[in-house]
């Protein structure tokens, strides 16, 4: 759970920050991806929850694109906030 705050904190995040932050998630994210296979893409995947909430059991590459449209939702965010913070 301490985790998961830390990942959401909003104050006290420079620009410098979070830009920062963003290059190393895509870093991260691009050195997953390249370490994927054929193999990992057709494995079934079962993805444990915090929650006790059912997941689906889905495919490697079904559980990257759920994930895909997951990021895709906090991209959303992102704009949604930058927006906000321009208008004010």
């Amino acid at each position: 759970a301490n985790e998961r705050a830390a990942a959401f904190r909003a104050r006290g995040v420079e620009k410098a920050e979070l830009l920062a932050m963003i290059a190393a998630f895509g870093s991260e994210a691009e050195s997953i991806v390249s370490a994927g296979t054929e193999a990992h893409l057709s494995a079934t995947i079962e993805m444990p929850t915090n929650d006790g909430m059912p997941v689906p059991t889905r495919s490697g590459a079904g559980t990257l694109f759920a994930a895909t449209g997951h990021l895709r939702e906090h991209v959303g965010h992102v704009q949604l906030m930058h927006d906000l913070w321009l208008a004010r």
